[in-house]
């Protein structure tokens, strides 16, 4: 009988062996909120014993794990109460979690803080896991950026259409620009509009 880990394997050889020359086992983590243990599971250990397989196998491999630092900070009761003055916290709601404030004042922001005691302990449950945040990646990673243009230009209804597909009752319109610019006065990331785009300049209008 063959473990389902090394079923799994064998999908990532023949999807991806004849065009990559590394194969990335790549796991996700929002920063939302305290890091526990059940995240180790999915995003850690899974990924670490496939990638061992592969490297067992002969192949080049790596692991990554994205955190995602883009998403929009809920307010949620429960993280509104990590900070002193809950009713004043509100006014952080819809930011970048990266632009959220440490509630204990004593790391950068709400990113910083939440996973410091999670990823500082990687090492103990897999080995060489390369860590990036996806404010990173839009930020640096030139692909990314590669990818953001042609997701807002020749294949923007293409993307629109994959989109919907799970939006259920919500569809965007046609002509929806699937990009959310983070508001220069607000900061909010979760509610701004984009209305246009040009593609010479890479500038967005909201």
């Amino acid at each position: 009988m063959v473990h389902w880990a090394e079923r799994k394997a064998e999908e990532v050889v023949k999807t991806f062996r004849e065009i990559r020359d590394v194969l990335v086992c790549n796991g996700g983590l929002s920063v939302s909120g305290l890091q526990h243990v059940g995240r180790l599971r999915g995003e850690v250990t899974i990924v670490d014993t496939v990638r061992k397989i592969l490297e067992k196998r002969g192949y080049e491999a790596k692991h990554t794990i994205v955190l995602y630092t883009m998403d929009a900070w809920k307010g949620k009761e429960t993280q509104l109460k990590q900070f002193s003055d809950p009713e004043e916290a509100k006014a952080f709601t819809g930011r970048p979690l990266f632009l959220v404030p440490d509630p204990q004042e004593c790391h950068k922001n709400w990113v910083e803080h939440y996973w410091e005691n999670f990823g500082n302990y990687l090492q103990h449950f897999a080995l060489d896991v390369e860590v990036v945040s996806t404010k990173e990646l839009y930020e640096k990673n030139m692909r990314m950026k590669e990818f953001i243009v042609k997701t807002l230009t020749e294949k923007r209804s293409e993307a629109v259409r994959t989109i919907n597909k799970y939006r259920g009752r919500n569809p965007h319109p046609e002509d929806w620009i699937p990009f959310n610019p983070i508001c220069e006065k607000c900061l909010r990331i979760d509610s701004t509009v984009a209305v246009s785009f040009d593609e010479k300049t890479g500038i967005i209008e909201y």
